[in-house]
């Protein structure tokens, strides 16, 4: 059975606070001992923010977005242009 979400967060909050400021991590074996992946250690090391305090990021356009951007894009089909720039 794989771990919740949750239970893989509170080991790595429990690895990074094993972390002494003084000393350059490993953590790769943070990873070993907590049981974590690498990339989500890494990244929680770094500050970056975790799923569940992102929810600024889990937003739907409004209609009016939504609208503009459907022009755009027939806009650019119209023209044969690609859409790679975006």
């Amino acid at each position: 059975m794989s771990d919740s979400y949750a239970d893989v967060e509170a080991r790595i909050q429990a690895a990074l606070a094993s972390i002494l400021s003084d000393k350059t991590s490993n953590i790769v074996a943070l990873m070993r001992e907590y049981m974590v992946p690498a990339s989500r250690l890494q990244a929680r090391y770094k500050e970056w923010k975790n799923r569940s305090n992102c929810e600024e990021n889990d937003c739907t356009l409004s209609d009016d977005q939504e609208l503009t951007l459907c022009q755009i894009i027939e806009h650019e089909e119209d023209d044969e242009t690609s859409l790679w720039h975006w």
